[in-house]
């Protein structure tokens, strides 16, 4: 609306008055996206009409919402409104409380760059008188707990060497190192870029600690968690099919789900593996055998869940407080996507001298936020993982083998500050045509031109496609229509597998439901454009599968953890004026490397002529700039330029290719 920061104001901020029936000023702390809804009644695109009922689901806030709506000028819309989708999941109460349980420990440390970002001196601290908690400890000694060795060397061996053979593969160097620093210290931080077999290396460590504790008959409780219920389920599954192979073995696993959540179910044939899926309530039917065996202190145990369903968690255990020391070890995974606010929860669940594992890849993308980080400060605000990193210079168990993409594309990732020890398992790795482009029949709406010979060549793995276009805003035909005739020689002409893997090819046809299921991926920033693709391939390809089709076009947000044989990305911007409105988004860093990284053969970038040579007017978006910059001028410096026949005309095409 014409007040941006509305929906996280609060009725005194607002300047509600205190008094009946508010009688203090934290009844009024609660942000209105809290009580406030908006609901679309009626919208004419035409004659640019919209009716908006506002209202409240909290009859307790009746008064104030009355109070709230009066206080701008949006009852009758005289004034422009924008309406959001949804409010972001708001865990400030959650946050408070748990911080206010730490409380001010005589460890607890102040941030310089904190103290600045609020404007305040930089002053000589008092010490606190709050007892140390394991929390504490990560918040501001963390550099100190990466240093506190909880096994000696042989211990520490000898789970790497379990976890060596518990691996489908043998384990890398490098995966060995990660897995012998997490065993030796009460803190480590596993860096895996992508397709480094990160999940691979915590199943297999998580096994080997759950193996070292049943031969020490010891009871042991594992906490997995992460950003979302998918990235747990990911790792969860992974380790239940690794546990099922050690029936000397007899372990407690449940998936925990928050009381509003439908379970996703969980099945093992092996007769160790108990428990199963349930909601944290006291109605769920595997509620006794969970509290029995998080109580039992000879069991082991192995919690799964989101990070912010823990508190549900505790209070189901008969914990009052957030502080409830549960667990021996907490692995938090996907942790570039966890803020610092969410971490705090697994962080509450520590029990003494606890090991924790930090695992992700802090050069993805960071967790969504509302309101830009402070200046200096960004890493305060961040994820858990960039604030270890940042904060405590901490030095990060690094994953160094990359199993999914070609040697091209893992030599771009080093480009963008990835480790140089970084490489490829499969260097060749590349697309095997079963059929030329050019001997391809055409149907309506497929265009060709040698341009799609040269982009399809199985020996270029890295492409941008430039066009000249300055007028679309999010979602550009021409582009559209040169994506969709990639994608169409594409499927008419590859291979099912891929040349330089770690098996023999079979290289047959692809269906077209295995061709949009693991063939082939299309990023692209705006739904405009995703719409624009999807509608025509749908044409295209009327049998298929349309919910397939439909995500196998989507945001690199979608895309962050998948892969494909090809990564297709249609910016579909040209509009210089969008391009720099929105400039911070197009060119973040994080998007460009995620998107690049999920193809394992060939990554094509499309974008208007406006977006790769636009130049950032800010400092910090020009330095996250450097990702597509790079790209598109330094690492694809061989060029050659195109005439193609589309249906509006001849559009000049320049091909750039590493």
């Amino acid at each position: 609306m014409s007040s941006p920061g509305f929906p996280i104001q609060n009725g005194y901020s607002l300047g509600i008055q205190i008094g009946n029936p508010y009688p203090n000023a934290d009844q009024l702390r609660e942000p209105t996206h809290i009580f406030i809804s908006a609901h679309l009644i009626k919208f004419d695109r035409i004659n640019r009409l919209a009716e908006v009922r506002f209202s409240t689901w909290r009859n307790s806030k009746a008064n104030l919402f009355e109070e709230a709506m009066r206080s701008l000028p949006i009852r009758n819309c005289s004034q422009a409104v924008f309406l959001m989708e949804s409010s972001p999941y708001d865990d400030s109460k959650n946050t408070i409380d748990i911080l206010e349980e730490i409380g001010n420990p005589s460890n607890a440390k102040a941030d310089k760059n904190a103290i600045l970002a609020m404007g305040k001196r930089v002053t000589k601290r008092v010490a606190g008188t709050d007892p140390k908690t394991p929390a504490s400890m990560i918040l501001w000694e963390a550099n100190k707990l990466v240093k506190i060795s909880v096994r000696n060397r042989t211990e520490v061996n000898s789970i790497a060497a379990k976890a060596n053979s518990l691996s489908r593969h043998p384990l890398n160097k490098s995966q060995i190192d990660a897995i012998k620093g997490c065993s030796r210290s009460q803190l480590g931080i596993i860096w895996g870029p992508p397709g480094t077999g990160k999940t691979d290396t915590l199943s297999v460590f998580i096994h080997a600690l759950v193996s070292e504790a049943s031969n020490n008959q010891h009871g042991r409780k594992i906490l997995i968690t992460g950003p979302n219920y998918r990235a747990v389920q990911e790792l969860l599954e992974r380790t239940i099919k690794s546990l099922e192979s050690d029936s000397t073995l007899n372990i407690d696993i449940f998936n925990g789900f928050s009381r509003s959540r439908e379970p996703t179910i969980f099945t093992s044939s092996a007769s160790n593996i108990h428990g199963g899926s349930l909601r944290f309530t006291e109605q769920d039917p595997l509620y006794s055998d969970f509290h029995t065996s998080m109580g039992d202190p000879n069991s082991i145990t192995i919690v799964a869940t989101a990070s912010h369903a823990i508190p549900s968690m505790t209070t189901l255990l008969g914990y009052s407080q957030n502080i409830s020391p549960l667990f021996d070890l907490v692995v938090i995974d996907e942790s570039s996507q966890v803020p610092v606010t969410l971490a705090l929860r697994p962080l509450a669940v520590l029990k003494e001298n606890a090991q924790l594992v930090v695992a992700g890849d802090h050069m993805q993308m960071p967790p969504i936020t509302s309101l830009d980080a402070p200046v200096g400060a960004e890493y305060l605000v961040g994820s858990i993982q960039t604030y270890l990193l940042k904060r405590f210079t901490i030095k990060p168990l690094p994953l160094l083998v990359n199993y999914r993409s070609a040697e091209d594309i893992v030599a771009y990732a080093r480009s963008l500050d990835y480790p140089q020890g970084l490489t490829s398992n499969f260097p060749g790795l590349k697309l095997h045509l079963l059929k030329n482009p050019k001997d391809i029949a055409r149907t309506s709406g497929i265009v060709y031109s040698q341009l799609i010979d040269d982009a399809l060549d199985p020996n270029k793995a890295v492409l941008t496609l430039i066009h000249e276009d300055i007028a679309s805003s999010q979602a550009n035909p021409e582009e559209a229509e040169i994506v969709v005739s990639l994608i169409w020689h594409l499927y008419c002409c590859t291979s099912n597998s891929l040349d330089g893997g770690d098996s023999t090819p079979t290289h047959s046809p692809v269906s077209e439901d295995e061709f949009f299921d693991s063939i082939v991926g299309v990023v692209t920033p705006h739904k405009a454009q995703k719409a624009l693709i999807v509608s025509k391939l749908k044409q295209l390809f009327s049998t298929a599968d349309q919910e397939k089709i439909f995500s196998a076009v989507d945001t690199v947000e979608r895309f962050q953890g998948g892969q494909r044989h090809t990564i297709i990305i249609s910016f579909g911007v040209g509009d210089s004026d969008i391009v720099e409105s929105e400039e911070e988004f197009l060119m973040q860093l994080e998007r460009t490397n995620v998107a690049v990284s999920r193809a394992m053969a060939k990554c094509i970038m499309v974008m208007p002529k406006s977006l790769a040579y636009h130049l950032p007017s800010d400092k910090k978006v020009a330095q996250s700039a450097k990702a597509l910059k790079s790209y598109i001028d330094e690492f694809c410096s061989e060029h050659q330029r195109y005439v193609v026949p589309l249906r509006t005309g001849n559009r000049e095409f320049e091909l750039r290719w590493h």
